[in-house]
């Protein structure tokens, strides 16, 4: 920059020997160009080898090429919340006009917020579609294995988890195949609710498995579950992705000729590779981060495969 010169300089400000610096501005625009500075800039979440300036770039171009589609909301809705279409709400806001376009109410972040709603009504839909053209399967279990689960557990249940209990076993033992919700906070012990469900299952000679979308959160299951049943002499296996070879095949070995009655796993439950003698029941924690074609891949890996889903996210029952 020639000395003198008073250029419009964008950047993160910090102190350095007691003055302000920017040591790597983002922007340096001349007063002559000064409306070539962008007032507000996305910040987007990175990964190895991807900086900001190349993901805008990407976005930039992406944005350029949305298609012109149909419009799916009613138009007596468009009018009655003022909202875009949704390729204007979508360039908004990546690159927003005004203030008022980075507020939580604008029009073009509830139109936008809207899709995703409706986008998850009709995954639901979806997923309930498939599931009512296969028949379900009854599973009433004796009860011996829930009966010794609660009489070696070191507290007593809370009338809640008594009570959501109840009504998974009324589900289980209908004839429809069971699509069912659990939602509550953490520590709320939806996996110890979901064990009794599971052990109804095994209880007939079939088969449980548990997805959880991170190999942190599968070992934490894994852990739980191994404590709880061993007092019942069931050894609940672990399937991984990064699992050795010699392992991941041992275990499908076992859910192959039934010996596994119960599996904790990642994404590697889904693998082709992965079959199940008799697979009965399908948990699945955190099910907002599975898509539709995942949880019915599992759910097809037997038949008339209960499911039921665990979150902590306060979300609609109907999710």
């Amino acid at each position: 920059m020639p000395v003198g010169s008073r250029p419009n300089i964008s950047g993160r400000a910090e102190w350095f020997q007691h003055q302000v610096q920017i040591g790597h501005p983002d922007h340096v625009v001349y007063p002559a160009k000064a409306q070539d500075l962008p007032m507000q800039e996305p910040v987007y979440p990175l990964t190895a080898g991807l900086t900001p300036k190349v993901l805008a770039k990407a976005l930039v171009a992406a944005l350029d090429r949305l298609p012109d589609l149909p419009e799916w909301i009613p138009a007596n809705v468009m009018t009655r919340f003022n909202w875009p279409d949704w390729n204007t709400a979508s360039r908004s806001v990546h690159h927003p006009v005004k203030p008022h376009d980075l507020m939580p109410g604008s029009p073009d972040r509830a139109r936008l917020a809207y899709d995703e709603l409706l986008a998850n009504q009709l995954a639901l839909a979806l997923v309930r579609q498939q599931s009512s053209r296969d028949k379900g399967r009854v599973f009433a279990g004796d009860g011996h294995l829930r009966q010794h689960l609660r009489d070696n557990l070191p507290y007593t249940l809370t009338g809640a988890q008594d009570r959501v209990i109840r009504e998974i076993l009324t589900d289980q033992h209908d004839s429809d195949r069971m699509l069912r919700l659990v939602q509550g906070d953490v520590g709320a012990g939806k996996p110890l609710v979901a064990l009794f469900a599971m052990l109804n299952v095994v209880e007939t000679g079939a088969q449980t498995a548990l997805l959880a979308p991170t190999e942190i959160l599968a070992r934490q299951h894994h852990a739980t579950l191994t404590d709880l049943l061993a007092p019942l002499g069931i050894t609940p296996r672990l399937l991984l992705g990064k699992m050795k070879t010699a392992e991941r095949r041992e275990v499908g070995e076992g859910l192959a000729d039934g010996s596994i009655s119960i599996v904790v796993g990642t994404h590697a439950l889904l693998s082709d590779s992965v079959t199940f003698h008799d697979l009965g029941m399908a948990v699945v924690d955190e099910q907002h981060r599975f898509c539709v074609r995942q949880r019915l891949v599992l759910g097809q890996k037997g038949d008339g495969v209960d499911v039921l889903v665990m979150t902590a996210t306060p979300i609609p029952r109907t999710l």
